[in-house]
């Protein structure tokens, strides 16, 4: 660093004598003062040969993240997008990543994962189809709720499993929330008409309509304002998903 390197030359410049003001060296100081530079020299190279090292051997890792649902309405990322990326962030750091967001449906993320046009999607659910072509970490990053999500004015009430029978459910298209909740109305003796969607913007946007009467939903994503939960149900770990022909990104 050439400016540090002159300041050390000015402070021992500076040291001299009293003599009609000369500056007087002797061949200690000079000396020191020549390793200091060539020091602070070769200091400076290796911390650039080391950054470049690490540049030339980072990763850009393609992470889908499900588009529609990613904005809230001052433009900002929402809750679950957000954590992803902090999320993701913490790992890169360690990792020597940096990412690619591919921003498409939630069935066409597990599509891109499974065909390699991406390479990393978060909040993924286990299931004997989806271990065939992925893998997953060693970890989980949490536990999910299904949230049945009804609008302010249903007349539908919380854990209604009555009334819950014939209902019309939203869910996008591609999860495993859907099945989850089917389970659980077998088990508390409901039945239900699953109404599939691209996006849960599109689905909220159905409920609101009266298309369809109740949405399911994890439970990561704030309730929509004007909404409320109807039932909290089918606790499951996810996970980060890689497809398996990369092994390394996950452990």
């Amino acid at each position: 660093r050439p400016q540090q390197c002159g300041g050390a030359d000015a402070h021992c410049a500076g040291e001299g004598g009293t003599m009609a003001g000369k500056r007087v060296w002797t061949m200690r100081g000079a000396a020191a003062a020549l390793l200091v530079c060539a020091l602070l020299v070769s200091f400076t190279a290796t911390v650039a040969a080391a950054t470049s090292a690490r540049a030339s051997t980072r990763r850009i890792v393609r992470v889908g993240i499900t588009n529609m649902d990613t904005l809230t309405d001052s433009g900002t990322d929402n809750r679950e997008v957000a954590f992803q990326k902090d999320y993701l962030q913490a790992v890169a750091e360690y990792a020597g990543w940096d990412y690619v967001y591919v921003q498409v449906p939630w069935d066409e993320c597990i599509r891109q994962l499974k065909n390699g046009e991406i390479d990393v999607l978060l909040d993924v659910s286990k299931t004997e189809e989806r271990m065939a072509w992925f893998d997953y970490s060693s970890e989980s990053m949490g536990t999910e709720l299904c949230y049945l999500f009804g609008r302010g004015d249903t007349t539908l009430r919380y854990n209604d499993f009555e009334k819950f029978n014939g209902m019309r459910v939203g869910y996008e298209r591609g999860s495993t929330i859907i099945d989850s909740l089917a389970q659980y109305g077998r088990e508390m003796g409901f039945t239900f008409e699953a109404v599939p969607f691209d996006s849960g913007a599109q689905m909220f946007k159905a409920l609101d309509a009266g298309e369809i009467d109740t949405a399911a939903q994890t439970s990561f994503y704030d309730t929509p304002e004007g909404h409320v939960i109807l039932a909290k149900c089918c606790p499951s770990p996810v996970y980060i998903a890689t497809r398996k022909t990369d092994p390394k990104l996950v452990g």
